[in-house]
C-alpha cells in the first residue's frame, strides 16, 4: 500500500542579486515553482567564498603543513600546524606563519575550531608584541571570516564583495585538510513542510503491533517533480537533504515575484521567521539543522540527465519522528557542498509547488509499506496445502462483531486421527494446540470480535513423521479444528469444523496457454480522492478454460498466477502515477486471498479529476518473463 501526504507549504530561499535588488532580503513563498541554482562568478555585489575541510575527522591534522590564504587587498598569511603548543590567538612562529596549536585537542571538530579562532584572530593579535620571541615589524592584516559550516567544514568569506576576491589557496598535500578556491557563488535552498503529525494520528495507532514497528516492512520516500520546460538542462551534480532543528519553523510568506524579486519578508536568506535567524546569511549550516541530519546521514541524490524527479528516502528519519525522538517536520534541499563551491554554474532546477492546480506535482511524502504487512484477511474457503503455513480466523459474531471473553485465551486443537483412536499430530509438546490473537490492521488497531490463528508448515507436513505415511498415499486428509476457550484452569467448547489439506500441485509440465483478462470490481464507477483507503478486488479470468456447462449462473474464481504487482496510469494523458515497483518493499504488490487478488489502494488527493486504469504484472510460469495485463475499456474516474 502507497500512502501519500503532500507538502503543507514550501518556498526557496537565495542570495540571488539583480541590479539594485538583493533577493537575500526577498521572500518567494507563493512561487509556482521551486527553483535550485547555483550561479558562479558572475556578480560584483558577491563576496567570494572558500571552504576549508577536514579529511578524517578521526585523525589529527598533520605537524608543520600550512596553508595560504590571501584576501581581497591582497594581503597574504600562511598558516602552520603545531601539535606541540595550544596557541589560536593569531601570534606567529619564527618564520613568520600564524600558529595552529593542536596540542592536547581532540581530532575533529575541536581542532577545526582551533583553525577558525587562528584566522579570525590575525587582526585582533598585534604580532608586533605578541608575547613571545617571534615578534614581526608590523600586525598581520586578513580580511576574511571563518564560520564553522559543520563538524568538518569551515565556510571562509571575503570581508569586500567582488571578483577582487577571487583568490587561488594553496595547501600542503597529506595534511589531512583540504582547501577550494574562493569564488563568488549565489544559489537556492528548498525549504519543506509535511504534517507529520497528522500522517502518525491517522495511521499509526499501536507502533509496536503496526507494520511501522519494524523498518524493513515499510520505506518513507519525499519526492519531488520536475516541471521545467527548457531544452537543455543543467546536470551532473549533487543535491542533499537536511532537517531543519527541532521548535523552528518557517514562514511561508507572500512573495510569488520570481523575477524582480520585489517581494519582501521571510522567510528569506537571512531571517527563517520574524524570530529566528539562519546562522549564517546566505548559507545553511549544520547549527541550522537536526543533529546528524545537517547531511542527512550523508544521503545525497545525483542529478545526471538533468529532468529527472527527485526521491530521497527519508526512511531512517521517519522512523525517529515516528518514536518522538525527533520532532521536526521541515526539510531542506540543497546543493552538496562539493558542487556548491565548485567553478561551475548549475541552472536551473525547476521543480513544482504548492501552488501548482495539478496536485500530482505537489512536493510529498510517499510511505511504502509491504503488503504483506498490511493484514488481509484471506478467503476462509480457500485451498489449504500440507506443508504450507497457513492462517485461519475465528468470528465471534452477536448480530455483530464483539470481542471474546478477556478472561479466556481463545485456543484451537487439531487432530488427525489414525484407527485406534490417536491424534497423530499430538507429539507431546502441544504443538497441536494454537493459540489465538488478536487482528490487527497495519496500524496495530485491533479489529474486534477477530482471532488470527497461524498453523505452521512444519505441523501438517509431509516430512512429520506421525503422518507421514498417510500424506503418502493419499491426495488429501481432513483435519479437525475444535476451538474452545481455556483460563488454565478449565475449557469452554466453542466451535468445531473439519478442515481438509492437500497435496502441493507438483506437475511435470505447467499450462501455458493461459489468455488472462483482469476483471476489476468496484462497488462504484467513480471514487473519492479523500485519503481514503479502498479495497478492489481483480480476478484473472482465463478465457481459454472450458469451465464445466451448469444450469445456473456461477462466480468465476481468479486464476492463481503467483505475485502480482499493479501500477497506475492516467487514462487521458499517459502519465504513469504509480510506478510498477519501487525500491525493495512489495508496497504495490496484491494479495491472492484464494478466490480473488486483493489491493488495498490509497485514494490520494493528488488523483482528483484524473481518469485512470490499471496495469497487472506477473512472471510468466514458463518463460520467467514478465507479462502485462490490462483491460483498455476499464477506467474509473476520481
Amino acid at each position: 500500500m502507497i500512502i501519500t501526504e503532500l507538502a503543507k507549504k514550501d518556498t526557496y530561499v537565495t542570495n540571488l542579486h539583480l541590479g539594485v535588488t538583493d533577493a537575500t532580503f526577498s521572500n518567494v513563498g507563493k512561487a509556482s515553482t521551486l527553483d535550485l541554482f547555483k550561479i558562479a562568478k558572475e556578480n560584483k555585489k558577491i563576496k567570494a567564498r572558500a571552504v576549508f575541510t577536514i579529511i578524517d575527522s578521526s585523525i589529527d591534522f598533520v605537524d608543520t603543513k600550512t596553508f595560504i590564504l590571501k584576501d581581497s587587498n591582497n594581503n597574504t598569511v600562511t598558516f602552520i600546524i603545531n601539535r606541540n603548543v595550544s596557541h589560536d590567538d593569531g601570534r606567529v612562529d619564527a618564520s613568520g606563519k600564524v600558529i595552529i596549536g593542536i596540542d592536547s585537542t581532540s581530532a575533529g571538530v575541536n581542532q577545526l575550531q582551533k583553525v577558525i579562532n587562528a584566522i579570525n584572530n590575525v587582526n585582533v593579535m598585534d604580532q608586533t608584541v605578541n608575547g613571545g620571541s617571534n615578534q614581526l615589524l608590523s600586525s598581520l592584516t586578513l580580511n576574511i571570516t571563518a564560520i564553522k559550516l559543520d563538524d568538518k567544514r569551515i565556510l571562509l568569506e571575503q570581508d569586500v564583495e567582488g571578483e577582487i576576491g577571487e583568490n587561488p589557496n594553496v595547501y600542503d598535500e597529506n595534511s589531512n585538510f583540504s582547501l577550494t578556491n574562493f569564488i563568488r557563488i549565489q544559489h537556492s535552498a528548498i525549504l519543506l513542510n509535511f504534517d507529520l503529525a497528522a500522517l502518525k494520528e491517522k495511521h499509526i495507532y499501536d507502533m509496536n503491533n503496526s507494520a511501522f514497528s519494524t523498518d524493513s516492512n515499510y520505506k518513507v520516500y519525499l519526492k519531488l517533480f520536475d516541471v521545467g520546460e527548457a531544452n537543455t538542462r543543467t546536470k551532473d551534480y549533487n543535491i542533499k537533504l537536511s532537517i531543519l532543528k527541532n521548535n523552528v519553523s518557517f514562514e511561508e510568506g507572500i512573495g510569488s515575484d520570481v523575477y524582480n524579486f520585489s517581494d519582501g519578508g521571510f522567510t528569506n536568506f537571512q531571517k527563517i521567521n520574524d524570530s529566528t535567524n539562519w546562522t549564517n546569511t546566505s548559507s545553511i549550516s549544520q547549527d541550522d539543522c537536526v543533529n546528524n541530519y545537517y547531511l542527512f546521514k550523508s544521503q545525497k541524490e545525483s542529478i545526471t540527465r538533468g529532468n529527472e524527479d527527485i526521491t530521497f528516502d527519508i526512511t531512517s528519519y521517519f522512523k525517529e519522528y515516528m518514536n518522538t525522538n525527533i520532532q521536526s517536520s521541515n526539510f531542506i534541499i540543497s546543493f552538496d557542498i562539493d558542487n556548491l563551491f565548485d567553478e561551475y554554474t548549475y541552472f536551473v532546477k525547476r521543480l513544482g509547488s504548492v501552488q501548482l492546480n495539478s496536485k500530482i506535482k505537489h512536493p510529498r511524502v510517499e510511505v511504502h509499506i509491504d503488503e504483506n504487512k498490511v493484514q488481509n484477511i484471506e478467503n476462509q474457503t480457500k485451498k489449504r496445502y500440507f506443508d504450507n503455513e497457513e492462517i485461519f480466523y475465528l468470528y465471534n459474531k452477536v448480530s455483530k462483531l464483539e470481542n471474546f471473553n478477556e478472561n479466556y485465551n481463545v485456543k484451537v486443537r487439531l487432530e488427525y486421527k489414525n484407527a485406534a483412536g490417536t491424534n497423530l499430530l499430538d507429539d507431546g509438546a502441544n504443538s497441536h494446540i494454537i493459540t489465538g490473537f488478536n487482528f490487527r490492521d497495519y496500524r496495530g488497531t485491533i479489529k474486534q470480535g477477530v482471532k488470527k490463528f497461524t498453523i505452521p508448515s512444519a505441523l501438517i507436513s509431509r516430512f512429520n513423521a506421525n503422518i507421514q505415511s498417510d500424506i503418502t498415499s493419499k491426495d488429501n486428509i481432513k483435519v479437525s479444528f475444535n476451538y474452545y476457550y481455556d483460563n488454565g484452569s478449565s475449557t469452554i467448547d466453542i466451535k468445531s469444523e473439519s478442515i481438509t489439506f492437500y497435496k502441493s500441485e507438483v506437475t511435470s509440465s505447467i499450462e501455458s496457454l493461459r489468455l488472462l483478462k483482469p476483471c476489476i470490481k468496484m462497488l462504484n464507477n467513480v471514487l473519492d480522492a479523500d485519503d481514503s483507503i479502498v479495497k478492489v478486488v481483480i480476478d484473472f479470468i482465463d478465457l481459454k478454460r472450458e469451465y464445466k456447462a451448469v444450469n445456473i449462473p456461477i462466480n468465476l474464481s481468479s486464476e492463481n498466477i503467483g505475485k502480482v504487482y499493479y501500477s497506475l496510469y492516467d487514462v487521458d494523458t499517459g502519465e504513469i502515477l504509480i510506478k510498477r515497483s519501487e525500491a525493495d518493499i512489495n508496497a504495490n504488490e496484491m494479495l491472492y486471498d484464494g478466490s480473488s487478488y486483493v489491493m488495498n489502494f490509497f485514494a490520494s488527493k493528488i488523483y482528483k479529476n484524473r481518469r485512470v486504469n490499471f496495469k497487472f504484472y506477473y512472471n510468466d510460469e514458463v518463460s520467467l518473463l514478465e507479462n502485462v495485463l490490462y483491460d483498455k475499456s476499464f477506467s474509473i474516474r476520481f
